[in-house]
Protein backbone atom coordinates (compact mmCIF):
# COMPACT_ATOMS: atom_id res chain seq x y z
CA UNK A 1 0.00 0.00 0.00
CA UNK A 2 3.11 2.11 0.80
CA UNK A 3 4.17 1.68 -2.96
CA UNK A 4 0.87 3.14 -4.14
CA UNK A 5 0.58 6.04 -1.75
CA UNK A 6 -2.14 5.37 -0.17
CA UNK A 7 -3.12 7.57 2.91
CA UNK A 8 -4.56 5.20 5.09
CA UNK A 9 -1.53 2.86 4.47
CA UNK A 10 -0.20 1.74 7.86
CA UNK A 11 3.29 3.34 8.89
CA UNK A 12 5.80 2.09 11.89
CA UNK A 13 8.54 4.35 12.76
CA UNK A 14 11.30 4.02 14.96
CA UNK A 15 13.30 6.08 17.24
CA UNK A 16 16.20 4.72 17.41
CA UNK A 17 19.43 4.36 14.70
CA UNK A 18 21.09 1.67 14.24
CA UNK A 19 24.78 1.34 13.34
CA UNK A 20 25.89 -1.89 12.17
CA UNK A 21 29.67 -2.47 12.48
CA UNK A 22 32.53 -4.82 11.75
CA UNK A 23 36.25 -4.72 13.62
CA UNK A 24 39.34 -6.47 11.95
CA UNK A 25 42.65 -7.22 14.03
CA UNK A 26 45.00 -5.08 12.12
CA UNK A 27 48.12 -7.39 12.97
CA UNK A 28 46.53 -10.20 11.44
CA UNK A 29 45.51 -8.20 8.33
CA UNK A 30 49.62 -6.94 8.53
CA UNK A 31 50.87 -10.69 8.44
CA UNK A 32 48.25 -11.55 5.79
CA UNK A 33 49.90 -8.91 3.18
CA UNK A 34 52.92 -9.67 4.16
CA UNK A 35 52.42 -13.50 2.84
CA UNK A 36 53.77 -14.22 -0.49
CA UNK A 37 51.41 -13.23 -2.99
CA UNK A 38 51.61 -16.46 -5.33
CA UNK A 39 51.00 -18.57 -1.46
CA UNK A 40 47.78 -15.90 -0.82
CA UNK A 41 46.45 -16.65 -4.75
CA UNK A 42 46.38 -20.23 -3.97
CA UNK A 43 44.58 -20.19 -1.14
CA UNK A 44 42.09 -18.17 -2.86
CA UNK A 45 41.73 -19.99 -6.14
CA UNK A 46 41.29 -23.11 -3.84
CA UNK A 47 37.67 -21.92 -2.53
CA UNK A 48 38.51 -22.50 0.82
CA UNK A 49 39.88 -19.05 2.69
CA UNK A 50 38.24 -16.44 3.48
CA UNK A 51 40.76 -13.47 4.30
CA UNK A 52 37.60 -11.21 6.03
CA UNK A 53 36.37 -14.43 8.58
CA UNK A 54 40.53 -15.11 9.64
CA UNK A 55 41.07 -11.07 10.56
CA UNK A 56 37.64 -10.43 12.26
CA UNK A 57 37.46 -9.52 16.26
CA UNK A 58 35.00 -11.32 17.77
CA UNK A 59 33.42 -11.48 21.85
CA UNK A 60 33.43 -7.53 22.48
CA UNK A 61 30.85 -5.98 24.58
CA UNK A 62 29.18 -2.30 24.31
CA UNK A 63 31.49 -1.41 26.67
CA UNK A 64 34.40 -1.40 23.92
CA UNK A 65 32.43 0.58 21.59
CA UNK A 66 31.94 4.94 21.67
CA UNK A 67 29.31 6.40 19.60
CA UNK A 68 29.03 9.96 18.35
CA UNK A 69 26.87 11.80 16.35
CA UNK A 70 27.80 15.09 14.58
CA UNK A 71 30.60 15.08 17.23
CA UNK A 72 28.24 14.85 20.10
CA UNK A 73 28.79 11.18 22.53
CA UNK A 74 25.57 8.86 22.34
CA UNK A 75 24.88 6.43 24.86
CA UNK A 76 24.65 3.35 23.65
CA UNK A 77 21.19 2.09 24.47
CA UNK A 78 20.90 -1.43 23.00
CA UNK A 79 23.65 -3.97 21.54
CA UNK A 80 23.65 -7.15 19.78
CA UNK A 81 26.33 -9.22 17.66
CA UNK A 82 24.28 -10.06 14.35
CA UNK A 83 26.87 -12.23 11.40
CA UNK A 84 27.45 -9.62 8.15
CA UNK A 85 27.43 -11.83 5.74
CA UNK A 86 27.98 -11.34 2.03
CA UNK A 87 24.63 -10.82 -0.05
CA UNK A 88 23.51 -14.25 -1.75
CA UNK A 89 25.24 -16.00 -4.76
CA UNK A 90 22.45 -17.48 -7.32
CA UNK A 91 23.83 -20.04 -9.69
CA UNK A 92 21.43 -21.35 -12.74
CA UNK A 93 21.63 -22.38 -16.46
CA UNK A 94 23.86 -19.41 -17.29
CA UNK A 95 26.21 -19.53 -14.58
CA UNK A 96 26.42 -17.13 -11.57
CA UNK A 97 25.48 -13.84 -10.67
CA UNK A 98 25.37 -12.13 -6.76
CA UNK A 99 21.83 -10.70 -6.09
CA UNK A 100 21.52 -8.00 -3.56
CA UNK A 101 18.69 -6.15 -1.85
CA UNK A 102 18.66 -2.29 -2.92
CA UNK A 103 17.56 0.22 0.10
CA UNK A 104 13.95 0.77 -2.13
CA UNK A 105 13.14 -3.34 -2.15
CA UNK A 106 14.34 -4.07 -5.78
CA UNK A 107 17.08 -6.58 -6.33
CA UNK A 108 20.15 -6.42 -8.55
CA UNK A 109 22.19 -8.67 -10.30
CA UNK A 110 25.95 -8.07 -9.85
CA UNK A 111 28.78 -10.45 -12.36
CA UNK A 112 31.05 -12.12 -10.14
CA UNK A 113 34.65 -11.28 -10.41
CA UNK A 114 35.80 -14.32 -9.30
CA UNK A 115 34.42 -16.43 -12.36
CA UNK A 116 36.59 -14.16 -14.78
CA UNK A 117 39.42 -15.68 -13.30
CA UNK A 118 41.18 -19.41 -14.29
CA UNK A 119 40.33 -21.70 -12.22
CA UNK A 120 38.09 -19.80 -9.66
CA UNK A 121 34.40 -20.77 -9.01
CA UNK A 122 32.19 -18.30 -6.28
CA UNK A 123 31.41 -19.94 -3.01
CA UNK A 124 29.55 -18.60 -0.56
CA UNK A 125 31.92 -17.85 2.56
CA UNK A 126 30.72 -17.97 6.16
CA UNK A 127 29.30 -14.53 7.71
CA UNK A 128 31.56 -12.01 9.02
CA UNK A 129 31.21 -11.32 13.30
CA UNK A 130 29.92 -8.37 13.38
CA UNK A 131 27.76 -6.33 16.04
CA UNK A 132 24.56 -3.56 15.83
CA UNK A 133 24.49 0.03 18.26
CA UNK A 134 21.96 1.32 18.60
CA UNK A 135 21.19 4.95 20.13
CA UNK A 136 18.15 7.13 20.77
CA UNK A 137 17.49 9.55 17.71
CA UNK A 138 17.57 13.17 18.57
CA UNK A 139 15.29 15.53 16.47
CA UNK A 140 15.87 17.00 13.63
CA UNK A 141 14.32 18.56 10.20
CA UNK A 142 12.56 16.42 7.33
CA UNK A 143 16.21 15.91 4.96
CA UNK A 144 18.73 16.81 7.16
CA UNK A 145 21.97 14.49 7.06
CA UNK A 146 24.47 13.32 10.05
CA UNK A 147 27.42 12.43 10.60
CA UNK A 148 28.14 9.01 13.01
CA UNK A 149 31.54 8.16 14.07
CA UNK A 150 32.37 4.84 16.05
CA UNK A 151 35.74 4.15 18.05
CA UNK A 152 36.54 0.96 19.81
CA UNK A 153 38.66 0.28 22.57
CA UNK A 154 41.04 -2.06 21.29
CA UNK A 155 44.43 -1.93 20.59
CA UNK A 156 45.28 -3.01 16.51
CA UNK A 157 41.87 -2.48 15.44
CA UNK A 158 40.16 -1.40 12.30
CA UNK A 159 36.24 -0.64 12.19
CA UNK A 160 34.30 -0.62 9.77
CA UNK A 161 30.62 0.83 10.36
CA UNK A 162 27.89 3.13 8.87
CA UNK A 163 29.09 6.90 8.58
CA UNK A 164 25.97 8.53 8.86
CA UNK A 165 22.20 8.88 8.00
CA UNK A 166 19.75 11.11 6.37
CA UNK A 167 16.02 11.76 8.31
CA UNK A 168 14.06 11.71 5.56
CA UNK A 169 10.30 11.06 5.59
CA UNK A 170 9.25 9.57 2.45
CA UNK A 171 7.91 6.37 1.03
CA UNK A 172 10.01 3.79 1.22
CA UNK A 173 9.47 2.84 -2.13
CA UNK A 174 11.52 6.42 -3.07
CA UNK A 175 14.13 6.92 -0.97
CA UNK A 176 16.00 9.10 -3.94
CA UNK A 177 13.13 11.46 -3.38
CA UNK A 178 14.49 15.09 -2.58
CA UNK A 179 17.90 13.35 -2.65
CA UNK A 180 20.84 15.43 -5.07
CA UNK A 181 21.32 12.03 -6.88
CA UNK A 182 17.20 11.64 -7.37
CA UNK A 183 16.84 15.03 -8.69
CA UNK A 184 19.73 14.95 -11.26
CA UNK A 185 17.89 11.22 -12.56
CA UNK A 186 14.17 12.87 -12.79
CA UNK A 187 16.46 16.26 -14.62
CA UNK A 188 17.61 13.59 -16.62
CA UNK A 189 14.48 11.88 -17.58
CA UNK A 190 12.63 15.41 -18.71
CA UNK A 191 15.48 16.29 -20.78
CA UNK A 192 15.86 15.73 -24.63
CA UNK A 193 19.13 14.26 -24.75
CA UNK A 194 19.62 10.42 -26.12
CA UNK A 195 20.30 7.89 -23.59
CA UNK A 196 23.96 6.87 -22.91
CA UNK A 197 23.52 3.55 -21.87
CA UNK A 198 21.50 0.66 -23.49
CA UNK A 199 18.46 -0.33 -21.57
CA UNK A 200 15.91 -3.22 -22.00
CA UNK A 201 12.41 -2.39 -20.21
CA UNK A 202 9.89 -4.61 -19.58
CA UNK A 203 6.57 -4.26 -17.12
CA UNK A 204 5.06 -7.36 -16.91
CA UNK A 205 1.19 -7.53 -15.07
CA UNK A 206 1.16 -10.80 -12.89
CA UNK A 207 -1.85 -12.21 -10.90
CA UNK A 208 -1.66 -13.13 -7.00
CA UNK A 209 -3.93 -15.90 -5.50
CA UNK A 210 -6.31 -13.17 -4.70
CA UNK A 211 -7.03 -12.30 -8.11
CA UNK A 212 -5.29 -8.89 -8.19
CA UNK A 213 -2.52 -7.59 -10.10
CA UNK A 214 0.89 -6.70 -9.62
CA UNK A 215 3.58 -5.30 -12.12
CA UNK A 216 7.03 -7.04 -12.43
CA UNK A 217 9.50 -4.32 -13.58
CA UNK A 218 12.34 -5.68 -14.95
CA UNK A 219 15.49 -3.45 -16.49
CA UNK A 220 18.62 -5.29 -18.34
CA UNK A 221 21.62 -3.36 -19.51
CA UNK A 222 24.92 -3.86 -20.28
CA UNK A 223 27.91 -1.91 -18.21
CA UNK A 224 31.35 -2.81 -18.37
CA UNK A 225 33.66 -2.90 -15.26
CA UNK A 226 35.75 -0.05 -14.26
CA UNK A 227 39.15 0.47 -12.70
CA UNK A 228 38.89 2.66 -9.33
CA UNK A 229 39.60 2.57 -5.70
CA UNK A 230 38.40 0.20 -3.15
CA UNK A 231 37.71 2.83 -1.05
CA UNK A 232 35.42 4.67 -2.76
CA UNK A 233 32.33 2.15 -3.82
CA UNK A 234 30.58 3.61 -7.07
CA UNK A 235 27.07 4.47 -6.45
CA UNK A 236 23.83 3.39 -9.11
CA UNK A 237 20.76 5.04 -8.78
CA UNK A 238 17.75 4.20 -10.37
CA UNK A 239 14.40 6.16 -10.66
CA UNK A 240 11.04 4.75 -12.33
CA UNK A 241 8.12 7.08 -12.90
CA UNK A 242 4.59 5.92 -13.88
CA UNK A 243 2.13 8.47 -15.51
CA UNK A 244 -1.50 7.78 -16.40
CA UNK A 245 -1.57 8.17 -20.10
CA UNK A 246 -3.14 11.71 -19.98
CA UNK A 247 0.32 12.91 -18.51
CA UNK A 248 -0.52 12.90 -14.70
CA UNK A 249 1.97 11.63 -12.61
CA UNK A 250 0.58 8.35 -10.99
CA UNK A 251 3.40 6.67 -8.99
CA UNK A 252 7.21 7.38 -8.35
CA UNK A 253 9.90 5.37 -6.96
CA UNK A 254 13.63 4.96 -6.88
CA UNK A 255 16.26 2.51 -5.63
CA UNK A 256 19.55 2.70 -5.19
CA UNK A 257 22.55 -0.55 -5.68
CA UNK A 258 26.40 0.13 -6.12
CA UNK A 259 28.99 -1.47 -8.07
CA UNK A 260 30.40 -4.33 -6.34
CA UNK A 261 34.39 -4.90 -5.92
CA UNK A 262 36.66 -7.10 -7.77
CA UNK A 263 40.12 -7.94 -6.94
CA UNK A 264 42.75 -5.59 -6.97
CA UNK A 265 46.01 -5.53 -7.89
CA UNK A 266 49.87 -5.81 -6.82
CA UNK A 267 52.48 -5.97 -9.14
CA UNK A 268 50.47 -7.82 -11.47
CA UNK A 269 49.14 -10.40 -9.00
CA UNK A 270 45.43 -10.55 -7.77
CA UNK A 271 45.76 -9.39 -4.39
CA UNK A 272 43.88 -8.29 -1.44
CA UNK A 273 41.33 -5.87 -1.25
CA UNK A 274 41.33 -5.16 2.28
CA UNK A 275 42.49 -2.91 4.93
CA UNK A 276 42.69 0.57 5.93
CA UNK A 277 44.19 3.02 3.56
CA UNK A 278 44.34 0.77 0.56
CA UNK A 279 45.12 2.47 -2.70
CA UNK A 280 45.46 0.14 -5.17
CA UNK A 281 43.23 -0.14 -8.11
CA UNK A 282 40.02 -2.43 -7.94
CA UNK A 283 37.83 -3.58 -10.17
CA UNK A 284 34.09 -2.37 -9.79
CA UNK A 285 31.73 -4.61 -11.42
CA UNK A 286 28.03 -2.77 -11.96
CA UNK A 287 25.20 -4.52 -11.95
CA UNK A 288 23.78 -6.00 -15.29
CA UNK A 289 20.03 -6.56 -13.89
CA UNK A 290 17.60 -5.10 -11.63
CA UNK A 291 14.32 -6.15 -10.60
CA UNK A 292 11.53 -5.29 -8.83
CA UNK A 293 7.25 -5.72 -8.21
CA UNK A 294 4.66 -3.67 -6.83
CA UNK A 295 0.95 -2.94 -6.85
CA UNK A 296 -0.40 -0.41 -9.30
CA UNK A 297 -4.46 0.41 -9.41
CA UNK A 298 -6.21 -0.40 -12.80
CA UNK A 299 -5.53 1.48 -15.80
CA UNK A 300 -3.02 2.68 -18.70
CA UNK A 301 0.33 4.07 -17.96
CA UNK A 302 3.45 4.82 -19.45
CA UNK A 303 6.32 3.83 -17.49
CA UNK A 304 9.84 6.02 -17.32
CA UNK A 305 12.73 4.57 -16.06
CA UNK A 306 16.13 6.48 -15.60
CA UNK A 307 19.64 5.09 -14.16
CA UNK A 308 22.21 6.94 -13.53
CA UNK A 309 25.76 4.92 -13.33
CA UNK A 310 29.30 6.20 -13.76
CA UNK A 311 27.72 9.45 -14.54
CA UNK A 312 26.30 8.53 -17.51
CA UNK A 313 22.63 8.01 -17.67
CA UNK A 314 20.15 5.81 -19.15
CA UNK A 315 16.30 5.83 -19.92
CA UNK A 316 13.78 3.89 -21.43
CA UNK A 317 9.73 3.79 -21.43
CA UNK A 318 6.76 1.08 -21.79
CA UNK A 319 3.09 1.22 -21.95
CA UNK A 320 1.63 -0.67 -18.61
CA UNK A 321 -2.10 -1.72 -19.26
CA UNK A 322 -3.61 -2.99 -15.74
CA UNK A 323 -6.93 -4.90 -15.53
CA UNK A 324 -9.73 -4.31 -13.38
CA UNK A 325 -9.61 -7.50 -11.75
CA UNK A 326 -12.10 -8.93 -9.12
CA UNK A 327 -10.89 -12.63 -8.42
CA UNK A 328 -14.09 -13.76 -10.21
CA UNK A 329 -13.57 -15.00 -13.06
CA UNK A 330 -10.94 -16.49 -15.34
CA UNK A 331 -7.95 -14.77 -16.22
CA UNK A 332 -4.89 -14.74 -17.47
CA UNK A 333 -1.16 -12.98 -16.87
CA UNK A 334 1.20 -11.05 -19.18
CA UNK A 335 3.66 -13.26 -20.08
CA UNK A 336 7.61 -13.61 -19.24
CA UNK A 337 10.19 -14.02 -21.11
CA UNK A 338 13.41 -15.81 -20.11
CA UNK A 339 16.81 -17.58 -20.97
CA UNK A 340 18.01 -17.99 -16.76
CA UNK A 341 16.19 -20.94 -15.05
CA UNK A 342 17.15 -22.48 -11.82
CA UNK A 343 15.70 -25.53 -9.60
CA UNK A 344 13.87 -23.95 -6.71
CA UNK A 345 10.99 -25.04 -4.06
CA UNK A 346 10.21 -21.73 -3.44
CA UNK A 347 6.39 -21.29 -4.05
CA UNK A 348 3.46 -18.20 -4.15
CA UNK A 349 3.15 -17.03 -0.68
CA UNK A 350 -0.33 -17.03 0.42
CA UNK A 351 0.03 -13.55 1.73
CA UNK A 352 2.41 -11.03 0.12
CA UNK A 353 4.90 -8.62 1.71
CA UNK A 354 5.98 -5.55 1.10
CA UNK A 355 9.39 -5.50 0.04
CA UNK A 356 9.19 -9.12 -1.49
CA UNK A 357 9.82 -9.93 -4.70
CA UNK A 358 7.43 -13.14 -5.50
CA UNK A 359 9.27 -15.66 -6.75
CA UNK A 360 8.30 -17.20 -10.74
CA UNK A 361 8.14 -20.80 -9.47
CA UNK A 362 6.27 -23.84 -11.49
CA UNK A 363 6.84 -27.47 -10.68
CA UNK A 364 10.25 -26.87 -8.81
CA UNK A 365 11.46 -24.55 -11.40
CA UNK A 366 12.57 -20.87 -11.20
CA UNK A 367 12.77 -18.31 -13.91
CA UNK A 368 14.21 -15.03 -14.21
CA UNK A 369 12.41 -12.53 -16.43
CA UNK A 370 14.41 -11.03 -19.31
CA UNK A 371 14.09 -7.54 -20.22
CA UNK A 372 16.47 -7.81 -23.35
CA UNK A 373 13.85 -10.08 -25.43
CA UNK A 374 16.51 -10.41 -28.37
CA UNK A 375 17.56 -14.53 -28.84
CA UNK A 376 20.58 -16.05 -29.76
CA UNK A 377 20.03 -19.15 -31.90
CA UNK A 378 22.24 -20.76 -29.51
CA UNK A 379 19.85 -19.43 -26.40
CA UNK A 380 17.27 -20.66 -23.84
CA UNK A 381 14.32 -19.44 -24.54
CA UNK A 382 11.62 -19.65 -21.57
CA UNK A 383 8.23 -18.51 -21.07
CA UNK A 384 6.00 -18.41 -17.97
CA UNK A 385 2.26 -16.76 -17.28
CA UNK A 386 -0.46 -17.72 -14.86
CA UNK A 387 -3.95 -18.60 -15.11
CA UNK A 388 -6.44 -17.42 -12.42
CA UNK A 389 -9.72 -19.79 -12.37
CA UNK A 390 -12.13 -19.60 -9.61
CA UNK A 391 -13.69 -22.68 -9.04
CA UNK A 392 -17.64 -22.34 -8.24
CA UNK A 393 -18.49 -23.57 -4.62
CA UNK A 394 -19.97 -27.22 -4.88
CA UNK A 395 -19.67 -27.37 -8.73
CA UNK A 396 -17.50 -29.71 -10.66
CA UNK A 397 -13.85 -28.89 -11.47
CA UNK A 398 -13.93 -26.53 -14.51
CA UNK A 399 -11.38 -27.48 -16.94
CA UNK A 400 -8.99 -24.87 -18.05
CA UNK A 401 -6.78 -24.96 -21.14
CA UNK A 402 -4.32 -22.39 -22.66
CA UNK A 403 -3.59 -21.84 -26.19
CA UNK A 404 -0.16 -20.01 -27.55
CA UNK A 405 1.15 -20.01 -30.83
CA UNK A 406 4.18 -17.55 -32.52
CA UNK A 407 3.46 -15.75 -35.42
CA UNK A 408 5.80 -13.57 -37.58
CA UNK A 409 5.66 -9.76 -36.59
CA UNK A 410 6.26 -8.74 -40.33
CA UNK A 411 3.91 -11.22 -41.95
CA UNK A 412 1.35 -12.67 -39.43
CA UNK A 413 2.30 -16.33 -41.02
CA UNK A 414 1.56 -18.87 -38.24
CA UNK A 415 4.75 -20.45 -36.92
CA UNK A 416 3.86 -23.02 -34.02
CA UNK A 417 1.21 -23.50 -31.82
CA UNK A 418 1.58 -24.99 -28.46
CA UNK A 419 -0.92 -26.12 -25.94
CA UNK A 420 0.54 -26.77 -22.45
CA UNK A 421 -1.03 -29.30 -20.24
CA UNK A 422 -2.89 -26.87 -17.50
CA UNK A 423 -3.90 -29.32 -15.33
CA UNK A 424 -0.23 -30.46 -14.83
CA UNK A 425 0.48 -27.16 -12.82
CA UNK A 426 -2.73 -26.87 -10.79
CA UNK A 427 -2.18 -26.79 -7.12
CA UNK A 428 -5.36 -27.97 -4.48
CA UNK A 429 -6.85 -25.15 -3.53
CA UNK A 430 -5.52 -22.43 -5.36
CA UNK A 431 -7.11 -20.89 -8.25
CA UNK A 432 -3.99 -20.04 -9.75
CA UNK A 433 -1.84 -21.82 -12.27
CA UNK A 434 1.41 -20.99 -12.67
CA UNK A 435 2.60 -22.45 -15.95
CA UNK A 436 6.00 -23.20 -17.75
CA UNK A 437 7.09 -23.42 -20.97
CA UNK A 438 10.05 -23.74 -23.50
CA UNK A 439 10.74 -23.41 -27.64
CA UNK A 440 13.62 -23.92 -29.60
CA UNK A 441 14.00 -20.44 -31.11
CA UNK A 442 17.11 -21.78 -33.06
CA UNK A 443 14.31 -23.38 -35.44
CA UNK A 444 12.71 -19.80 -36.05
CA UNK A 445 14.33 -17.87 -39.14
CA UNK A 446 15.84 -14.94 -37.83
CA UNK A 447 13.38 -12.28 -37.55
CA UNK A 448 10.61 -10.79 -35.35
CA UNK A 449 8.27 -12.68 -33.85
CA UNK A 450 4.89 -12.67 -31.19
CA UNK A 451 4.21 -15.03 -28.77
CA UNK A 452 0.44 -15.14 -28.50
CA UNK A 453 -1.78 -16.36 -25.62
CA UNK A 454 -5.32 -17.07 -24.51
CA UNK A 455 -7.28 -19.22 -21.83
CA UNK A 456 -10.42 -20.86 -21.94
CA UNK A 457 -12.56 -23.07 -19.37
CA UNK A 458 -14.95 -25.76 -19.72
CA UNK A 459 -17.73 -23.10 -19.09
CA UNK A 460 -16.95 -21.41 -21.97
CA UNK A 461 -15.22 -18.52 -21.14
CA UNK A 462 -12.37 -16.80 -22.78
CA UNK A 463 -9.69 -14.43 -21.99
CA UNK A 464 -8.27 -11.77 -24.33
CA UNK A 465 -5.02 -13.14 -26.32
CA UNK A 466 -1.93 -11.71 -24.34
CA UNK A 467 1.23 -11.00 -26.59
CA UNK A 468 4.88 -10.77 -26.03
CA UNK A 469 7.28 -9.69 -28.81
CA UNK A 470 10.79 -11.01 -28.99
CA UNK A 471 13.09 -11.36 -31.65
CA UNK A 472 15.74 -13.93 -33.03
CA UNK A 473 19.68 -14.21 -34.54
CA UNK A 474 22.49 -15.09 -34.47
Amino acid sequence: MAQTQDPSAIQVQSNSVVVPVIVFDRKRLDNLRQMDPYVYWQMVVAGDFRERESVAVRDLTAGDFSLFEDGQQRTIESFGTEPQGDSPIITDNLGQYRETTGIGGGTWAIPLWENSLPGRHAIEGPPIPGYVLGYPAQTSTDGSCHQVTVTVDRPNSLIFFRNGYCDARHSPADPLKGTKLGKQIQAELQATKDSEITISLAAIPLLTNAGTTRVRIVLDYSSTFVVGKCTKPKIVGIRRVMDRNDGTPAITFSDLGKRSYGHTFANGDAWMMLGEGFSGPCRLFAPIRYETQMEVPPGKYQLRVGLMDEGKFGKAQVPVSVGDYQGTQLEISGIVLAKRFRESNRQEPATELPGVITPLVAKGIQVTPSADTHFKKSEPFYFYFQVYEPQPSGAAELKVEAHLRIVDATTSKLMTELDPDVAYYRTPGSPLFPILGTIDVGALPTGSYQLQLRATDSAGNATPWRTASFTTGP
